[in-house]
């Protein structure tokens, strides 16, 4: 048999996330090492007010935190998806059960 693996929009959305921040900040750096030394001067002793403003680390750890939500919440639903459909396989299957003939009954 042949098993596809599917990856949810979201979890692909996050993903491209992830690797084009990384490449953001990446770019980020290099364009800070050309940027006038009197501007690199005044934001130093600025303080954080965006995103955009978050250290490497910091900036790849929420993302790191978003993509693992993200996956546990798609899990999550998949899975409540499949209890759910598992139990109404159960209850028809018990139905049919209930409302097939017995065979002592179509013996006689």
């Amino acid at each position: 048999t042949h098993i596809k693996f599917h990856v949810p929009w979201a979890m692909r959305a996050t993903l491209a996330v992830l690797l084009c921040a990384s490449a953001a900040v990446d770019a980020l750096h290099a364009a800070r090492a050309y940027m006038p030394t009197s501007l690199r001067a005044a934001r130093v002793g600025a303080s954080p007010v965006c995103a955009g403003e978050l250290t490497e680390g910091e900036l790849l750890q929420q993302l790191s935190n978003t993509f693992w939500e993200t996956r546990r919440a798609i899990l999550k639903s998949e899975m409540e998806g499949r209890m759910r459909e598992l139990d109404e396989f159960a209850e028809r299957e018990a139905a049919l059960r209930s409302a097939a003939p017995s065979p002592a009954a179509a013996a006689t």
